[in-house]
């Protein structure tokens, strides 16, 4: 019983070493991170050529229905087919981590491979079966083992390589070769590889994105999944190229063009919406009087904001509001809702029953500022704009940044011309065996016909047919 129970051991501990060395050869495999890598550069194409789930409504039904309708004016009947394969949430699917993951364990197999390669001495004496592949060639002369030895290593210093030479016996091996600019490039690819998989994990896990987001002066807007990052519009300018922002007591500026706000969370204007007009009126003595939305009627204030969107309609034009200690009804009109130009609004006056007109005045907007006076109040208008703008929070880019440019080094890397030559040299019934073979990779200059001549004129010496 105990013998069959110890065989039993000895072949799983024997099947366990098999799966482990073909599990290693495979991720030792350059194919198996190519073709992963093209897994997931299809991936992010695909979600970035679809709008994303934001993170701030994942967990709630209601505003998840109500981001989904309004991506089903665009998609229409294929909605509900994309989002039941997830085309909407890809970056959060369980397939894409364990997609990266398996990139990431890749990656580091082969790093670790390269890197013994590079820091492990270069093999100078090659056993006789390495010469026996059909990129080797063998000369055979009459020379004596030290005329041919030098032959071979005029050859190989005049390939501009540096030689390294080494006996066993009878026979002496030669090994040509430049720095090892291969095996570091390789060294340099494998950890960008890892770096980049190892960002692109961390933004899928801590990263989120925030999409319309509607700025107003003085109303803070939560960001974030969990809400935990404020942000507040300052000011817009009125030309609508740029918002100062205020992050959790950090001041940004923002623009049509992704920038970065603070650090990893970069910030885009999106919708350059219409304009945001302040008012407050006071009396000619500097009595400040205040004022009240007429549709709503609160609580009178200092001042009142009132937005207008480009795209209303032309009904959706006007604000109205009341200055209580006055009985007064303040009609404000856009004017220029059409044209791209500082925005000009026409003011009418009433007595609070809206029978008497009190007087009118057009309204010019003047580095954002306006005053105008009827009947004895005045009234300050300031004009800036909301906007929308677009954050993305990505704890990795640093990161993965980090990697592509070790990337970019360690493609141009293998780029550079690299050759190895080795030649093991030896006599036999008194004659001389000349076994030769070399590698070639990068952008070698001497190629085809040039590398034919220099073997052609070795082999001529040789052979003695010089």
């Amino acid at each position: 019983m105990g013998t069959v129970s110890n065989q039993g051991i000895a072949a799983l501990r024997q099947t366990y070493r098999q799966v482990s060395r073909g599990l290693w050869q495979w991720c030792s495999q350059r194919g198996a991170l190519l073709v992963l890598l093209l897994l997931l550069a299809l991936a992010l194409a695909v979600s970035y050529a679809f709008p994303q789930t934001p993170a701030h409504i994942r967990s709630d039904p209601t505003q998840y229905k109500e981001w989904l309708s309004t991506i089903q004016v665009r998609y229409r009947n294929w909605t509900s087919l994309l989002e039941a394969i997830g085309v909407f949430e890809i970056r959060d699917m369980a397939w894409f981590r364990v997609l990266l993951a398996l990139i990431a364990l890749i990656a580091l197999v082969s790093l670790g491979n390269q890197t013994g390669q590079l820091i492990q001495p270069l093999q100078i004496k090659q056993p006789a079966s390495f010469y026996d592949a059909p990129d080797a060639d063998t000369l055979t002369g009459t020379l004596s083992v030290v005329e041919a030895t030098a032959c071979v290593q005029r050859a190989i210093r005049e390939a501009g390589l540096k030689t390294d030479r080494e006996t066993d016996g009878d026979t002496t091996f030669l090994f040509g070769h430049r720095a090892r600019w291969g095996a570091a490039s390789a060294v340099l690819t494998q950890s960008a590889t890892l770096l980049i998989a190892v960002g692109l994990a961390v933004n899928v896990g801590w990263g989120w994105e925030q999409q319309d987001v509607q700025l107003l002066p003085g109303s803070p807007v939560p960001l974030g999944p969990e809400g935990n990052l404020s942000v507040e519009l300052q000011s817009s300018s009125v030309s609508l190229d740029e918002a100062l922002v205020n992050l959790d007591g950090q001041q940004a500026t923002v623009t049509g063009e992704r920038s970065m706000c603070r650090s990893s969370l970069g910030c885009q204007l999106t919708d350059q919406s219409g304009p945001l007009i302040q008012v407050s009126a006071q009396r000619t003595d500097g009595t400040r009087l205040k004022v009240a939305d007429y549709a709503v009627r609160p609580e009178p204030l200092d001042s009142l904001w009132f937005t207008f969107a480009r795209a209303a309609s032309p009904q959706d034009t006007d604000r109205l509001f009341i200055v209580p200690d006055e009985r007064l009804v303040v009609r404000l009109k856009w004017l220029n809702q059409n044209e791209q130009q500082t925005p000009r609004f026409q003011q009418w006056v009433f007595r609070q029953d809206g029978q008497e007109l009190v007087g009118e005045e057009l309204i010019e907007i003047q580095d954002g500022e306006s005053r105008t006076e009827i009947d004895g109040i005045t009234y300050s208008w300031h004009v800036s704009h909301y906007v929308t703008v677009e954050f993305d929070y990505r704890p990795g880019r640093l990161t993965s940044g980090a990697g592509i440019v070790l990337l970019a080094a360690g493609l141009l890397g293998q780029l550079i011309p690299r050759r190895r030559i080795w030649s093991a040299v030896h006599s036999r019934n008194g004659h001389t065996t000349v076994s030769i073979r070399q590698q070639r990779g990068g952008l070698s200059i001497r190629r085809g016909r040039a590398a034919d001549d220099e073997w052609s004129a070795l082999r001529a010496e040789i052979e003695g047919k010089q």
